[in-house]
């Protein structure tokens, strides 16, 4: 039935058949008012009952819940906190731009697509910088995987580009539509974008920073906002002359700004290296520049001056807030241009002011502000953002190659550093390395034994010696590379020149102010040799604390851990007692205390016997995570507090784990009591590690390492490990047995990954740590994996293949193995 408007329809009706229906009284028999009431007013009757009910039948269909607000089946908005966001069943359709408005939208990283979800609009999920998956279910129709590529069914609508590895992607001739954030943040250099094109999406190939050109077809109707943002190495394009684009479709473009300047823009001379720093400077508003660099140079004399605009109360401020100034160091009270020198900047596009300073060279960074939407030079504003001090050489090496197991090292020199790396070998491969921190002198290189690493050591700008990892071999390191430089020196104790020597191709060792260290390079941190004040337990005698600080700290020096905290960066020391409190000792960069507080955490009721279990940093800004083991009705379960610095011993939250998360903390009486007798299942490796079953749990199983299988179980012993397999769908950590690990990527990814193959049994391993307290296993069988040949494949070979897995792991998850950290 067609819904026409009510209004409209008694409008059309006779005026007197209105007015009787309007002034009828009924009268008591029924019989008797029917024959009354003429046909033409029974008929309005009808008319005004079918308009009704048609506008009934049409009204919405309304869900507003769990943060998901659904019209008619059309997901609309979404605006809860969920990182990992499944679709409600009711979804049929997401809606442009549902997401866009939700505050948590930039940590959203999975969406799962139930069997319901049949369109997917262009722009749905616009706004989702960071979505890491899109996951269809395996019955849903609409949608489809092939070859890393989701696309919708008939191949009209290319949602995720999920290869790795590729620097060269053609679009399927059959795409027609290029969905939101489809192809961004790729290492993609060139893509062909077909001749069938008609529009793509809101940031659909954004961050494509290695994109060298971008040719787009003539089918093509329109360009989304921010399309093609901040790929900043495309030099080369054509656009078609009737598209229509959003905003910023093109910003940061080199080419797109040359088309609209009708010449070389300053980025693309940037980009393509045909500008030098100095030149870039004097082409652009040299007047400002030369007025920053005297309002800075003011404050480190401490002449109090008062800028004469947003610029130079910004350099005044560099100045005022600077490092002391070293022995040694004078700074200027007049220069000229022709006294300064330039280099490139620590960061991209960023240019590096030299100012003579006596034994030192002043160093002001210099950032052109404008740089990616600049049509000409002279529109460019640079800024003073900071400086540091670079003490002069005393003398200058003329070595600048380096040789050894095939490779040649060639360092580039930029005025007073030394700035790029080339590696070269015999075989022609090439690695290109930037230092982190230029060098004053010449780094020295170290190669492991059969050459596929290189340690790079120099001399930092603060005048220590430092040193990072280059791998020759095409790994990707855990560790950040300039993780020393970074961190180690400050928290660890400063390194020793010249000490560094490579025990195998993984792990280096030399010597810090504390003793010999081993650095393995796919781990954050050191491993102390000869004394470990840092990660020990807190002694007063090898860690300077002050005495009056140090007593106050409760003496379970067994229980003290040092961690990085999320808390402003800085080392915080955890210590936990026996009465429900901990300690937080934050430490200066020389390991004393630089204050100490401590927090009292208080049970729920109906807990009792609580301990803490541990204390750490949560991630994010201010926040760390007690976790505490109690009892409630005869059972042990884990109590996770959430803290915020700012309004500690509240906690913001207490999250009560399911049983089997705490089934490690409890005794065999209290297991018996809840889940039923334990019955010997079997034994692993021997008679000396027996597993056990709870009588109604299925599919879980209890170790007790080191107990012989002869022996009883006594009351009080506590199981080393938890076997879960899937035997039935059990839930351990938010992860659940039986199903594919590639549904656990972002559980897995946020708790220190690792993973390993067996090749007798094709077991894959993936290891993780949660919290700090339990190290989880997933055991995963019946995969199809590319694996390295059995019979050539090296250890490094193996390692490569572990890390590609974690990227996008696969298989069904047979069994979760759980033990306590130890």
């Amino acid at each position: 039935m067609k819904e026409i408007d009510f209004l409209d329809a008694v409008g059309k009706v006779d005026q007197k058949y209105i007015e009787e229906c309007i002034t009828y009284k009924a009268p008591k028999k029924t019989n008797v008012w029917i024959k009354r009431i003429s046909a033409a007013a029974a008929c309005l009757l009808l008319v005004i009952g079918a308009v009704l009910a048609v506008h009934h039948m049409n009204q919405p269909v309304i869900i507003d819940e769990n943060g998901f607000y659904i019209e008619d089946g059309v997901l609309l908005r979404y605006s809860g906190s969920e990182t990992d966001i499944t679709i409600p069943e009711k979804v049929e359709t997401i809606a442009d731009f549902a997401f866009l408005a939700n505050t948590n939208r930039q940590k959203i990283e999975i969406v799962r697509l139930g069997t319901s979800v049949q369109t997917v609009e262009i722009n749905a999920f616009a706004g989702l910088d960071k979505l890491v998956d899109i996951i269809i279910a395996e019955n849903n129709l609409s949608f489809e995987e092939k070859d890393g590529l989701l696309m919708t069914s008939d191949g009209s609508i290319l949602l995720q580009y999920k290869r790795e590895g590729e620097t060269f992607f053609k679009i399927p001739d059959s795409v027609r539509f290029v969905a939101a954030h489809a192809v961004q943040m790729t290492e993609l250099t060139e893509i062909d974008f077909g001749e069938n094109l008609e529009y793509i999406g809101y940031n659909a190939f954004a961050s494509n920073r290695k994109l060298k050109a971008i040719y787009l077809p003539d089918s093509l109707k329109y360009i989304s906002e921010g399309a093609f943002s901040d790929c900043r190495s495309a030099v080369d394009g054509y656009i078609p002359k009737d598209v229509e684009f959003g905003g910023e479709a093109f910003g940061g473009v080199p080419f797109f700004l040359s088309l609209l300047a009708g010449q070389m823009s300053p980025l693309e001379e940037r980009v393509r290296g045909l500008i030098t720093p100095p030149e870039e400077i004097g082409m652009s508003d040299l007047n400002a520049v030369r007025e920053q660099i005297r309002y800075t140079l003011a404050a480190l004399r401490g002449e109090e001056v008062t800028p004469i605009d947003e610029a130079t109360r910004r350099a005044y401020a560099v100045g005022k807030n600077a490092p002391e100034i070293p022995d040694g160091m004078v700074i200027p009270t007049e220069f000229t241009m022709s006294d300064i020198t330039y280099a490139d900047g620590t960061y991209i596009y960023d240019v590096d002011i030299h100012i003579p300073a006596g034994a030192y060279t002043l160093v002001l960074q210099a950032i052109p502000e404008n740089l990616n939407t600049a049509l000409y030079w002279e529109d460019v504003v640079y800024r003073i953002m900071g400086l540091f001090y670079m003490k002069n050489p005393e003398t200058v090496q003329p070595e600048e190659t380096v040789s050894a197991l095939g490779w040649t090292a060639v360092f580039e020199r930029d005025g007073l550093y030394f700035g790029n790396i080339t590696f070269t070998h015999e075989d022609g491969r090439i690695v290109r390395n930037t230092l982190g921190y230029r060098s004053a002198v010449r780094p020295v290189i170290t190669f492991s034994p059969n050459g596929t690493r290189a340690a790079v050591e120099y001399l930092h700008e603060n005048g220590q010696y430092c040193f990072y990892v280059v791998t020759l071999n095409g790994d990707t390191l855990m560790a950040d590379l300039y993780t020393y430089a970074e961190y180690l020196n400050r928290y660890y104790g400063t390194y020793v020149k010249d000490s560094l020597y490579w025990v195998d191709e993984n792990n280096i060792e030399g010597r810090n102010e504390h003793g010999r260290f081993r650095y393995n390079i796919y781990e954050s941190f050191v491993t102390q040799l000869d004394s470990d004040p840092v990660i020990g337990p807190v002694n007063p005698d090898i860690a300077p604390f002050p005495s009056e600080k140090a007593d106050a700290l409760p003496h379970a020096a067994e229980e003290a851990r040092i961690k990085y905290s999320a808390i402003g960066g800085s080392p915080v020391i955890y210590v936990f007692d026996d009465d429900m409190k901990f300690y937080l000792a934050y430490l200066h960069a020389n390991m004393s205390i630089s204050s100490l507080s401590h927090c009292t955490v208080s049970l729920p009721d109906g807990y009792t016997d609580g301990r803490i279990v541990s204390v750490t940093g949560a991630g994010g800004s201010g926040e760390f995570r007690v976790l505490v083991a109690a009892k409630t009705k005869g059972m042990h379960v884990m109590l996770d507090y959430l803290f915020y610095s700012e309004n500690y011993p509240k906690p913001e939250s207490v999250t009560l784990h399911s049983p089997s998360d705490a089934m490690l903390y409890t005794s065999v009486a209290d297991l018996e009591k809840t889940y039923g007798k334990l019955t010997l299942a079997y034994s692993e490796h021997g008679p000396m590690q027996p597993v056990y079953s709870p009588e109604y749990i299925d599919g879980v199983y209890l170790v007790f390492g080191g107990w012989n299988m002869d022996d009883p179980l006594e009351a009080d012993m506590i199981p080393t490990e938890m076997i879960v397999t899937d035997e039935v769908e059990y839930t351990v950590f938010g992860i659940t047995a039986g199903k594919d690990i590639s549904e656990y990527v972002n559980i897995i990814y946020k708790n220190s990954p690792k993973a390993s193959y067996s090749v007798p049994d094709g077991t894959a391993r993936v290891v993780f740590d949660m919290y700090g307290v339990y190290s989880v296993e997933c055991v995963i069988r019946g995969q199809n994996l590319a694996l390295p040949d059995e019979a050539s494949a090296t250890a490094s070979d193996w390692e490569a293949w572990a890390k590609k897995y974690l990227l996008h792991p696969t298989g069904k998850i047979a069994q979760i193995r759980v033990s306590l950290m130890q």
